[in-house]
């Protein structure tokens, strides 16, 4: 019992080793009744407001004035799985036992809010969170898989706001960051009133569009949607914003069709790396979804499960490319495969950039891309490992190609090659091709993938240029990105809405070659400034 701590009164109980919970607040309970009588006997007693319950001097302590904590040794679980995230759909709290490394043993999981819970709710919450986490780890001691327990991986959409139906007011939106989220915050009450009860022909309504930007704030120095599509119908049904957000993130609203021209032999013959010094690898990645099919945030078990089989069977086909398809281990979709491949096999593809995994950001949790994880998931690996198709990650079909060396035209060829097989065997399996819009071109569940939904990317070795403040202005002024990642610059093309496919690969091919000559100018010792000041001078112009 601590006495003018920071409130007047502190009473305390503990165990260790084996926990009785109940017992334990049943001796706090009798000493806490025994106090309350003996001041009452005093002339005194205990501070309560009908509305606030027990008044404290720090307003989170009001209400039942209670905190309940549970030490639990859950490695395995906390290895696995973002813990907080986890105890937060519990309504509860966990955090690191002190003096424990990161994803250590200890964690300490206690109750959340007491206000408006009488004390029975509180501790009865954390009994049985506890006694779920405990059978999570057990779970994993045993080698099974937990998804269905997951937050997001499971039947249920994830905790926050609605995934059916929009409630009647819009949340207060002040502080997130989504494109999506400020233009509702900007315009309300008028567009979040005019659009929340429309529905696509599919059935897809505001609701799962906007959960992502609302659960997630997102970060102010990152721009991000904010917004999802669940069927492709949802660029026109919610036109009045996503339409606001495509000019955000791409930088201007499309007025002429989106073109296309893929044709291999159009590519630049420019070499970016002549001696091999700088170029680590190159990759291609290109995103589609089924015309005629919800979109992962909204698809339902048989959508995701058509995809698969469909995407499974052409891919199977003779001349099309020596692989195999490879269902995520525990999806019991795939017949050839039951159960899908050996955890040990998802964990070295994974490893090596072939394979996803389950997604853990919040923002993608709350998009549903993890519902029912990991049934229908999975990727068809070709024999030399030069070309994956993921299925069901994100969009329905991800074609990603990596190679060595600095051979973009090689890896833009062979995608865009198996690309269109697919795409001519899956219509005549009876698909109506690829979701399309004239405007915003190849439909994705992110709007900021529209237009071609390619990404061509170069892993550079930059080190004298890589350590100028220049870098990044050369790169926008290339109409580049660039990232540090794993000790090495990714150089990659920016937005592919209103430009052919040629024209972005050929922008990262050009650029790429003009960021080596500027490092090797820079080793020779020579000075830069007058061609960087070139470059910045056509941003704009």
């Amino acid at each position: 019992l601590w006495c003018n701590e920071e409130d007047h009164l502190r009473l305390f109980a503990r165990q260790h080793t084996s926990v009785n919970l109940k017992k334990l607040w049943t001796s706090l309970h009798q000493s806490l009744d025994a106090v309350s009588k003996a001041a009452e006997a005093e002339g005194t007693g205990f501070v309560f407001s009908e509305k606030l319950g027990y008044v404290t001097a720090c307003p989170s302590r009001l209400g039942a004035s209670l905190r309940v904590v549970v030490s639990l040794k859950i490695p395995l679980l906390a290895a696995a799985a973002d813990l907080a995230g986890l105890c937060r759909s519990f309504d509860l709290q966990a955090s690191q036992e002190s003096g424990h490394a990161a994803h250590g043993d200890v964690w300490n999981v206690s109750s959340g809010d007491p206000l408006g819970l009488a004390e029975v709710d509180l501790i009865n919450g954390v009994m049985e969170g506890c006694r779920t986490l405990v059978n999570l780890e057990q779970r994993l001691e045993k080698g099974e898989p937990i998804y269905d327990a997951m937050p997001g991986l499971g039947p249920d959409p994830s905790p926050g706001f609605p995934h059916e139906r929009c409630p009647s007011h819009l949340p207060d939106l002040s502080g997130h960051h989504g494109a999506a989220c400020r233009e509702l915050a900007r315009r309300a009450p008028m567009l979040y009133a005019e659009l929340r009860g429309r529905r696509t022909p599919g059935g897809v309504g505001l609701a799962p569009c906007i959960k992502p930007g609302v659960d997630d704030r997102g970060h102010p120095n990152v721009m991000s949607a904010g917004i999802v599509a669940g069927e492709a119908a949802c660029y026109e049904t919610f036109s009045d914003l996503f339409m606001p957000v495509v000019k955000v993130l791409h930088s201007f609203s499309p007025v002429f069709a989106q073109p296309r021209d893929s044709l291999g032999s159009k590519l630049s013959n420019t070499n970016i790396d002549q001696f091999g010094l700088h170029a680590l690898s190159v990759c291609v990645d290109v995103r589609r979804n089924l015309r005629g099919h919800c979109f992962a945030p909204c698809c339902s078990r048989a959508e995701r499960r058509e995809v698969e089989r469909m995407l499974a069977k052409v891919m199977s086909i003779e001349g099309v490319c020596s692989g195999r398809y490879l269902p995520l281990a525990y999806s019991g979709s795939h017949a050839p495969m039951a159960g899908g491949m050996e955890m040990s096999q998802q964990e070295q593809l994974c490893a090596a950039g072939l394979l996803f995994a389950e997604p853990k950001a919040p923002a993608k949790l709350a998009a549903g891309l993890g519902r029912e994880w990991p049934d229908a998931r999975g990727a068809f690996v070709a024999d030399a490992k030069d070309l994956v198709v993921w299925v069901n990650e994100e969009d329905h079909l991800r074609f990603r190609s990596t190679q060595d060396g600095s051979d973009l035209k090689a890896v833009f060829a062979r995608v865009y090659s198996v690309l269109h097989q697919v795409k001519g065997l899956l219509e005549q399996e009876g698909c109506d091709g690829f979701a399309r819009h004239e405007l915003l071109g190849y439909l994705t569940v992110d709007p900021a993938n529209l237009g071609l939904a390619l990404r061509c990317s170069v892993n550079l070795r930059l080190p004298c240029l890589g350590g100028r403040p220049q870098l990044t202005a050369v790169c926008k002024a290339l109409n580049l990105n660039v990232a540090w990642r794993g000790g090495l610059w990714e150089v990659s093309s920016g937005s592919t809405l209103g430009v052919s496919e040629v024209d972005i690969a050929n922008e990262v091919i050009e650029g790429c070659a003009r960021l080596v000559q500027l490092e090797e100018a820079v080793a020779r010792g020579e000075s830069i400034d007058e061609e960087v000041r070139s470059l910045m001078a056509g941003i704009g112009s």
